[in-house]
């Protein structure tokens, strides 16, 4: 049986990403994040791209929740 992967490797992941939004070119969802969080918000809830990015969005949008918490 597989280990569940930790929450700190899935943000990590997470965070590699690369953002699709042109704005955002060639930027990973971890730079995104620390230059502006609603990008996140809103690859998290509407982007209708990649399921991946939209998964790591989620997952970002998450962990800040839990953080802030």
């Amino acid at each position: 049986k597989k280990a569940e992967p930790k929450e700190t490797d899935l943000v990590k992941k997470a965070m590699q990403v690369s953002c699709p939004i042109r704005k955002f070119a060639g930027l990973t969802l971890g730079e995104v994040l620390r230059k502006d969080p609603n990008a996140i918000k809103f690859l998290a809830e509407k982007y209708s791209g990649e399921d991946k990015v939209r998964e790591a969005a989620k997952t970002l949008c998450e962990y800040a929740i839990k953080q802030s918490a």
